[in-house]
C-alpha cells in the first residue's frame, strides 16, 4: 500500500490509467475525495459491492405433512416469511 499525504485541493495522479484524485473537503471525521477517471473505470466502495453471502442467507425448511416450505433470511434488510 502507498500512503501519501495531501492538502486540500491537492491531487494525486495515476497516469497510466488516467485517473486523477482531488483532495474535496477535510473534516474532523471524514475526507471528501472527488475522483476523475475515464468511463470504461469502474469506481466504487467495497461496501457497496453486493456480497451474495452477506447479503442473502436462507434456510429452508419444508413441513412434511403439508409440503410448505418456509423461507429464513434476510435480502437488503428485508426479512422473509
Amino acid at each position: 500500500m502507498l500512503i501519501l499525504s495531501r492538502k486540500l485541493r491537492e491531487q494525486i495522479l495515476i497516469p497510466g490509467l488516467g485517473i486523477k484524485v482531488t483532495v474535496l473537503s477535510v473534516g474532523t471525521n471524514r475526507v471528501q475525495l472527488g475522483i476523475e477517471a475515464p468511463r470504461s473505470v469502474e469506481i466504487t466502495r467495497p461496501e457497496a459491492i453486493r456480497r451474495p453471502t452477506e447479503s442473502f442467507s436462507a434456510e429452508i425448511s419444508v413441513d412434511e405433512e403439508s409440503f410448505a416450505v418456509v423461507w429464513m433470511g434476510k435480502v437488503r434488510g428485508e426479512t422473509r416469511p
